[in-house]
C-alpha cells in the first residue's frame, strides 16, 4: 500500500485513485473482545534470584509479581519477551556451550551429530 507520512507523523494511504485517506493506528486493546483476554503474570525473581525486570510493550508496562488481564496479542508478546529473557538467563550459566555455538557458526554451521553403532568397538 503506498503511504505518505507527514512531518507530525500522521500516515496517509495514497491509492491509485489519487485519494488521500488517513490511516488510523490500530489499538491492541480494542482488537479483541474482553471475554477472549488472558492473564499474564511476571515472577518476582529471575532464575538467579534477582528481581525480575519490568517488561514494556509500547505504552504498556508490566511489573514483577503482578497479574494482568490483557488481549491475546499482547499476552503473546509478553510471553515471547519472557521466554527470550529466560533463554538468555540460562545462557549465562552455560558459557562454554555458548562459545561452542559461536565457533560452530563461524565455521559455517553446526556440525551434524554422528550416529553411534551398538556394535562400536567390537
Amino acid at each position: 500500500m503506498p503511504m505518505e507520512v507527514t512531518k507530525d507523523g500522521v500516515k496517509y494511504d495514497i491509492s491509485k485513485t489519487g485519494k488521500k485517506t488517513k490511516i488510523e493506528p490500530s489499538n491492541v486493546w480494542l482488537s479483541a473482545e474482553e471475554k477472549d483476554w488472558v492473564y499474564v503474570t511476571l515472577p518476582e525473581e529471575d532464575i538467579h534470584g534477582y528481581p525480575y525486570p519490568t517488561i514494556r510493550v509500547n505504552d504498556d508496562e508490566f511489573e514483577r509479581g503482578k497479574k494482568y488481564l490483557v488481549p491475546p496479542i499482547l499476552a503473546g508478546e509478553v510471553e515471547r519477551i519472557k521466554k527470550a529473557f529466560e533463554v538468555e538467563s540460562i545462557a549465562l550459566l552455560q558459557p562454554r556451550r555458548r562459545m561452542q555455538a559461536y565457533k560452530d557458526l563461524k565455521n559455517g554451521g553446526t556440525p551434524l551429530p554422528t550416529a553411534v553403532s551398538a556394535n562400536a568397538g567390537q
